[in-house]
């Protein structure tokens, strides 16, 4: 919500809210695993095992920005079948260089990464 409220255009920003009202139902996943040790299930779990940062966040974060790579890995984890971006600078045009786009097509094949235009345009 952040980034769509920066938006200048209100028409567009009150479209975007629209779509943050929908994505915000994609539930985050922990992309760290702990293994091995043990731990004490009280409130706020205390664990003494190993953390292990999942093969597909470790992937993504070769291409983008960590705080990107959450984003991305949640809606990869709730089966998107597109990523909303108004990103063009380190997420968009990432997808122009054709090795990032190739590699991203092997990890998330069935996710499109688009700008809000684009989406309406494609969900007409």
């Amino acid at each position: 919500m952040e980034e769509f409220n920066k938006t200048p255009q209100a028409h567009i920003r009150v479209a975007l809210k629209v779509f943050y009202k929908l994505i915000n139902k994609i539930p985050n996943v922990n992309f760290i695993k702990f293994e091995g040790g043990w731990s004490f299930p009280w409130k706020y779990p205390i664990n003494f095992g190993t953390a292990v940062k999942d093969e597909l966040y470790k992937k993504l974060k070769t291409f983008f920005k960590k705080k990107d790579v959450l984003h991305i890995y949640n809606a990869i984890k709730g089966n998107c079948n597109y990523f909303l971006t108004l990103d063009n600078k380190t997420i968009l045009d990432k997808l122009k260089n054709d090795r990032i786009l190739e590699e991203l097509k092997e990890i998330c094949p069935y996710m499109q990464f688009v700008d809000p235009k684009t989406l309406l345009e494609k969900i007409k």
